[in-house]
């Protein structure tokens, strides 16, 4: 007996509490909010599989998160001939639908071959794109032709647009911590420099300005980090003449 596809009331119903948990962890790590984005979609739009692939600093795809083994292997062949789907996808900027293993294969004929023997029917990839930017793409796969109606693609379509606005909310902010974090180490790295100056122009009676060019000869002459000499001058463990 085949079990009847969910309402769409019921999807809706399911994608709202969905994006409510995914939310949840859009402040979290990075690895875990792509992990409940493809699990959920998988409950969510009733899928086989789902694939993630990002686009990294350089605008390279990588994969980047799945749910379903189908999935990890045909990003895996995508990545590896660098065509396919998904890649075309993240170029244009715009969903593309194969409900059939022979659509697929008008242009992608091994990719077709293992999406059969993975026990995929259909593939429809949806690009994470927020106004002209194309952080990456969803792949969903399907185990029956023409396995998704209209309505749930346009719910998929949200739910991509809702993730791809939490992704990079998380790039905002694991950036603004980075910054951070920089800030701090060069304030440190700052204040024991000039500690190691003071000590310096104190022992040798210079200037402070002579004393910071002996440090910064030091370091280059011995090849060191000039953090690092200057935090044994200050401490007393290197005698700078």
């Amino acid at each position: 007996m085949t079990t009847p596809a969910p309402s769409r009331s019921a999807e809706a119903r399911e994608a709202q509490m969905f994006l409510v948990e995914l939310v949840d962890t859009v402040d979290g790590n990075f690895d875990e909010f792509l992990s409940a984005f493809v699990a959920g979609c998988v409950a969510v739009l009733d899928v086989t599989a789902v694939g993630v692939l990002l686009a990294d600093r350089d605008g390279r795809l990588e994969a980047a998160a799945h749910e379903g083994e189908p999935a990890g292997l045909l990003a895996g062949i995508e990545l590896a001939d660098g065509d396919g789907p998904g890649v075309v996808c993240h170029a244009a900027g715009v969903p593309a639908s194969y409900p059939t293993n022979s659509a697929l294969a008008v242009r992608w004929p091994g990719l077709a071959r293992a999406a059969d023997q993975a026990g995929i029917a259909a593939l429809y990839t949806l690009p994470m794109r927020r106004r002209d930017r194309t952080v990456g793409v969803l792949t969903l796969l399907g185990n029956r032709e023409y396995h998704l109606r209209d309505d749930t693609l346009q719910l998929a379509q949200a739910l991509t647009e809702a993730a791809t606005v939490g992704l990079l909310n998380q790039r905002t902010i694991q950036q603004h911590r980075r910054t951070a974090t920089q800030l701090r180490t060069a304030l440190s790295s700052r204040i024991v420099i000039e500690q190691a100056k003071g000590v310096l122009a104190g022992r040798l009676r210079i200037t402070v300005d002579a004393a910071f060019v002996l440090l910064r000869a030091h370091a280059r002459s011995n090849n060191r980090n000039l953090h690092e000499v200057a935090a044994e001058v200050a401490k007393g463990d290197l005698t700078i003449s």
